[in-house]
């Protein structure tokens, strides 16, 4: 029997309805509340886009705040009574203008099909796959054993939240690590009851996620169009189309995997298409794996489109925006600090410009005064960075570098790669940004024609696409193994890219409808590039549906031997049975281990992904989540623990280690040493559950 876990499909899906609580109900009210947008006046479908984007916008720092100084579970109340209010707003509003709802033209109701298909593709793309007794996660779990750990730890201990695996006798709070977004699926996960979990209510964020991203590129480009309501309809959906467009990825991996299959017989790339070169993520990878940085990158875009909206507002409007625009920054800084760090540049050099620009200190004023709440507001959080003291060595988080090239790595000596990997920049921009590479060039040789109409706007984003080509070609931060400054702040960019895409395809496409097929042909049609375009834009889609395809079925591909292995998924081709009776294991430990047990697996498991994706109890130790943990301190606990799970260990040195580091429950597979000396183990001490795979044993003191 092949299908989506009815469990985890029905949970997500009950999420995904739950979910408006904290992704348009804060943003409805505010709307309604300030007029923001002139909220008001908009048609009822263009009220719910600003809904979404308002409440991307200011729910993170708010839901932050009311968290850290009163409690999780009062905000769930709040906003359960906030939802109620909002209903009563929304029915009244509709009850007052007696309108009859007005018919929906076809670039209407195309654009609500592309955001139904988005709901349908992520629940196919993120929920288990279950074949008779075998379990298969999406590879995002690389990722969302980390993120998932983090919102059950928020619903468990409430902002900061404790670490989930990293438990030294003591709770330890998780304060090294920009974690707003994460409190939005955990109020989700409370109000859902048992009928969510962590797991679900993180694949309903990241669906959301997704919405956000379509709702703020719709509303940019309809604010920035400022033309009749179907024009603005035509490039909004020209725009959520373009997301997905990726590079020219697809390229190097189909030679990579070609030639591999052919000399190896299996694939190398463990589920991605962006292990070859130092990369620029498409819209869908950075979406699925990373919702945090998208929901940041929009609000950082709600920060801009404030201040351009108001750029002769009166003095009301120009503090409201102000406002607006400090809460976004709060909001982005705990939501992706490389993303806002990146803004925050391009919003200095766009304010200096201002300020010596005749006429425009006022709304220079209007910037500096945004930047001073959203630094006031991030008070809190900036001194828990500040004060934390897990690392004891301090590095600067940033270091300079010439972004490099893969295949400049192979074929030039050490000494002359940086002058190579800067004569290689244009070469390597074209292949992880294909298409926009292209037209970004197009738009700027056409940068007159394209000004007259949208002058404010155009400006802006190019100060901000020349902030990050140039900021992130030559540094990079040094805080985690991959360089995350230079591949979420380059989101910005890609943003700006993607609106000057649309610019251009919109003029080619006149008055023809925004179907692919239209795209693709007007496209083709033009003089000396067209085919070309047609190809980059062939690729991009393919190099996007690569990366669905692997992320969907890596896991079923190393059990089929496709794949190969060992690696980092499975030493053999019994993944699927094996992880089925680790969420057996970890739902067994979920109902019978009280809220507050200590739990512990192998520690030598790097990134151990079914107890973060199942899991919902403190870890002792473990490599998800070492946020500000010292090296030393991990290694030295981590071979520690370790020993626990050695072939000739007895249960009198178990018990010993159990308690002296306070551990309640083991959790050993049959990867484990232990694993081989259970039979016997068993005799003196029945295990608490146990299926082919697993075995849950107390130790200790329990």
């Amino acid at each position: 029997m092949l299908g989506l876990n009815l469990q985890d499909l029905l949970g997500s899906i009950i999420a995904v309805i739950l979910f408006p609580i904290v992704s348009m109900v804060p943003g409805y009210i505010i709307g309604w509340v300030f007029d923001l947008f002139n909220f008001r006046k908009r048609s009822l479908i263009a009220k719910y886009l600003i809904s979404i984007v308002l409440s991307n916008a200011t729910m993170p720092i708010f839901a932050y705040l009311v968290s850290r100084f009163l409690s999780i579970n009062f905000l769930a109340i709040l906003l359960t009574v906030s939802t109620c209010i909002a209903l009563i707003i929304h029915i009244a509003s509709l009850v007052a203008t007696k309108n009859r709802p007005a018919l929906l033209s076809f670039t209407k109701k195309y654009a609500f099909l592309l955001g139904g298909l988005w709901i349908i593709f992520s629940l196919l793309l993120l929920v288990d796959i279950q074949i008779g007794s075998k379990l298969y996660f999406a590879n995002v779990s690389n990722d969302y054993t980390t993120r998932i750990a983090i919102i059950n730890a928020i619903s468990r201990t409430g902002v900061p939240p404790i670490n989930p695996s990293y438990f030294p006798g003591h709770p330890e709070k998780l304060t090294y690590l920009y974690y707003y977004w994460y409190i939005l699926p955990s109020i989700i996960d409370l109000i859902g009851g048992n009928l969510v979990n962590s797991r679900q209510a993180m694949t309903a964020g990241t669906i959301w996620g997704g919405i956000a991203l379509i709702a703020i590129t719709a509303l940019y480009l309809r604010t920035r169009n400022q033309q009749h309501s179907d024009s603005n309809w035509r490039v909004s959906v020209i725009g959520i189309q373009l997301l997905l467009v990726g590079g020219l990825d697809f390229i190097p991996v189909a030679a990579i995997e070609l030639s591999r299959r052919i000399t190896l017989g299996h694939m190398v790339l463990e589920g991605t298409v962006y292990n070859w070169n130092m990369p620029i993520a498409s819209w869908l990878n950075a979406i699925t794996w990373v919702p945090n940085h998208i929901s940041a990158v929009a609000q950082c875009i709600t920060a801009m489109l404030a201040l351009l909206t108001v750029d002769e507002g009166n003095n009301k409007q120009l503090i409201t925006s102000g406002v607006l625009a400090g809460i976004c920054f709060a909001s982005a800084f705990g939501t992706s600090t490389w993303v806002t760090l990146v803004l925050a540049l391009a919003w200095i050099l766009w304010a200096l410009i201002l300020l010596i620009t005749k006429g425009q200190r006022k709304l220079f004023l209007v910037m500096l005064g945004g930047g001073l709440l959203g630094i006031g507001l991030s008070m809190p959080f900036i001194l828990g960075l500040l004060n934390h003291t897990g690392n004891s060595t301090a590095i600067l988080p940033i270091a300079f570098f010439v972004r490099p090239f893969s295949l400049v790595q192979f074929l030039v000596a050490e000494k002359l790669q940086a002058w190579v990997n800067l004569l290689f920049l244009p070469v390597n921009y074209l292949m992880e940004l294909g298409l926009f590479f292209i037209l970004g060039i197009y738009r700027l040789q056409h940068y007159k024609d394209f000004a007259k109409s949208n002058h404010r706007f155009i400006v802006v984003e190019t100060i901000l696409l020349a902030v990050v080509a140039i900021m992130l070609s030559f540094m990079y931060s040094t805080v985690e193994g991959i360089n995350d400054l230079g591949i979420r702040g380059w989101l910005l960019g890609q943003f700006v890219l993607l609106v000057w895409a649309t610019d251009v395809i919109q003029i080619w496409l006149e008055n023809k409808s925004p179907t692919p097929k239209n795209i693709f042909s007007v496209i083709g049609k033009q003089p000396r590039i067209g085919k070309a375009l047609q190809a980059l834009l062939i690729i991009g889609l393919l190099t996007t549906f690569l990366e669905a395809f692997l992320t969907r079925t890596w896991p079923m591909l190393v059990d089929w031997n496709i794949a190969g292995f060992p690696n980092t998924l499975s030493p053999d081709t019994n993944f699927g049975i094996r992880n089925y009776d680790a969420k057996l294991a970890y739902e067994y430990t979920n109902t019978h281990l009280p809220i507050d047990a200590t739990i512990q697996y192998n520690p030598n498991i790097s990134l151990d992904r079914p107890s973060g994706l199942y899991g919902e109890r403190q870890v002792v130790i473990s490599d998800r989540t070492a946020y500000g943990v010292s090296a030393t301190t991990f290694q030295t606990m981590q071979k520690g623990v370790a020993t626990i799970f050695e072939l000739d260990t007895t249960w009198e040195e178990i018990d010993k280690k159990c308690t002296q580091y306070s551990i309640d429950v083991l959790v050993i597979n049959d990867l484990d040493p232990l694993w081989k000396r259970l039979p016997e183990l068993e005799i003196r001490r029945a295990p608490l559950y146990q299926n082919q795979y697993y075995s849950v044993n107390s130790c200790g003191n329990r």
